[in-house]
């Protein structure tokens, strides 16, 4: 089959129970031979992941390929704040109701963190942060080898922080212990899926002082929200794919 190289627009009028929103994209289709072999991803562009993308589909049918990445929209709605909050998006305890030992997997990158990260919060108390004290992440999430959606420029903020979490833990044990052994892994090389590396959490010098004294709260929260599996250290359903070290954060 051939395709066009044309960029081909595409409309499609998605109903929800609140709106109807209209969606439109211009896709251009992938050859056979890379449906077959590339890992297929897309920009999530609404406030569920399952729900938005099925009826997306539903509605355009098989007009358009999906699924297709089309660049940095926002996933969800944003807060009163102006930033997309993880709490946003329609993912909370996707790896805790999955159902599968084996996906989804997250795979996180840390895009940017505050001058004051690697010291003292600006409250001087560690553990103690505001809504404006906030870290800039991206997620992908795959439900199988081929299929994933990009959640890009999350905020993780004070007022996300999640309590009743094992904060002490994520610093002194998973730091350490989350190594991918029985698993197919990409060793060292540390990509976004959707095979985790061999280490969940980067292990090059310059993040000894990621987790003490912020870092356990920031990245407790995100887990605690995803529903990570706190009984297994080598869930290799969710990894960092990069970390700003204090050498990043100090150039700023």
């Amino acid at each position: 089959m051939k395709f066009s190289s044309d960029c081909m627009l595409r409309y499609a009028l998605v109903l929800f129970p609140s709106s109807v929103v209209a969606l439109t994209g211009c896709v251009t289709a992938p050859t056979a031979a890379q449906q077959a072999t590339e890992p297929q991803t897309t920009q999530a562009s609404g406030p569920t992941f399952a729900e938005r993308l099925n009826a997306s589909i539903n509605a355009v049918g098989n007009a358009i390929v999906a699924p297709v990445q089309t660049g940095n929209t926002k996933a969800g709605s944003t807060s009163t704040d102006g930033r997309l909050h993880l709490r946003d998006i329609a993912i909370k305890d996707i790896i805790s109701t999955s159902g599968s030992n084996e996906w989804p997997r997250v795979a996180v990158t840390v895009n940017k963190l505050p001058k004051w990260f690697y010291a003292i919060p600006p409250s001087g108390v560690p553990g103690r942060y505001s809504a404006i004290d906030c870290i800039a992440v991206s997620l992908t999430v795959w439900s199988d080898p081929k299929s994933a959606v990009n959640y890009d420029n999350i905020a993780v903020c004070g007022d996300d922080i999640v309590r009743n979490t094992p904060f002490k833990d994520i610093g002194l044990m998973w730091k350490s212990f989350g190594i991918v052994s029985s698993a197919q892994h990409t060793g060292a090389q540390r990509t976004r899926g959707p095979l985790p590396p061999q280490h969940l959490f980067p292990n090059k010098p310059g993040y000894d002082l990621f987790f003490n004294p912020n870092g356990s709260y920031y990245i407790g929260s995100i887990m605690m929200t995803l529903g990570y599996n706190w009984n297994e250290a080598q869930d290799y359903r969710f990894w960092f794919v990069n970390v700003p070290t204090q050498a990043d954060v100090s150039r700023q």
